[in-house]
C-alpha cells in the first residue's frame, strides 16, 4: 500500500471524526455530515487510491455507504468536477460528490473541504435522498445559500 494512500486514508478518517461529526452552528447545531462517523465506525466506508486514468466509469457500492476515491495525481478542480459530472451522468443510481483543496465549499463560516486531497465520494442516490429529506425537516439547511444548496442537491 503506497505511503500517500495510508497518509490520505488516515487524514480523511480523522477529518470525518474530528470535523464532519462535530456539531456546528452553520448547520443548526447539527454536524456538517451527521451520518459520516457512523458509516466509518460500521466499516461502511471504503477508501480507494486512484488517478485520472484509473477512476472507474462504473462501480458496485453494495456493502458500503460511501466509497471515497483518493486521487494520487495532480489535477485541477475543473478536471475533478468533470470526472464527477461524467460519473453522475453514467450512473443515475449513484451520486459522486467531489472535494478539491483548491475549490473552497462553505456554509456560512464553515469550510467543508478536507483541505488536502482531491477526492470523489460516491453514495447510493436513493439512500442519500432519504437522509437529505430527513434533514430538510430540521434547521440543517437554513444557512445554505440557494446557489450552494442547488449545486449540492441537484447532482
Amino acid at each position: 500500500m503506497p505511503v500517500i494512500y495510508r497518509e490520505a486514508k488516515a487524514y480523511l478518517e480523522s477529518w470525518i471524526e474530528n470535523f464532519l461529526d462535530k456539531p456546528h452552528p452553520a448547520f443548526g447545531g447539527y454536524s456538517p455530515c451527521p451520518y459520516a462517523k457512523k458509516s466509518l465506525i460500521d466499516a461502511k466506508v471504503e477508501f480507494i487510491a486512484c488517478n485520472a486514468h484509473t477512476f472507474p466509469d462504473k462501480i458496485n457500492i453494495k456493502g458500503y455507504d460511501v466509497i471515497v476515491y483518493i486521487f494520487e495525481d495532480e489535477m485541477s478542480a475543473e478536471e475533478l468536477t468533470k470526472k464527477a459530472e461524467v460519473f453522475n451522468t453514467q450512473n443515475p443510481s449513484l451520486v459522486a460528490l467531489e472535494d478539491h483543496p483548491q475549490e473552497q465549499e462553505a456554509v456560512k463560516d464553515c469550510v467543508l473541504n478536507n483541505g488536502r486531497y482531491a477526492t470523489i465520494f460516491i453514495q447510493d442516490r436513493q439512500k442519500l435522498e432519504k437522509f437529505r429529506k430527513n434533514l430538510k425537516k430540521t434547521c440543517y439547511y437554513e444557512n445554505w445559500s440557494a446557489e450552494y444548496l442547488d449545486e449540492v442537491i441537484n447532482r
